[in-house]
């Protein structure tokens, strides 16, 4: 038995909400109009887990350990 991914689910009730204001359907419903956004959100992203990734073990190497209870 497989599980439907909760993303999965909330995409097609979003779909279905639009597609009942009238949007037109395809097989690429609504992504054309929200790429540039989408773009956007990804390069946030990638900058936000490149500062993480860099300062993270940094951070951990600089910071001394605690001494075991």
């Amino acid at each position: 038995m497989t599980s439907t991914p909760l993303l999965d689910v909330a995409l097609l009730i979003a779909t279905v909400f639009d597609l009942g204001r009238g949007a037109t359907a395809s097989w690429v419903h609504g992504v054309p109009d929200r790429t540039a956004a989408l773009w956007q959100w990804m390069g946030r992203l990638t900058l936000v887990l490149g500062i993480w990734f860099v300062a993270g073990p940094l951070w951990t190497m600089r910071t001394p350990r605690r001494a075991a209870d």
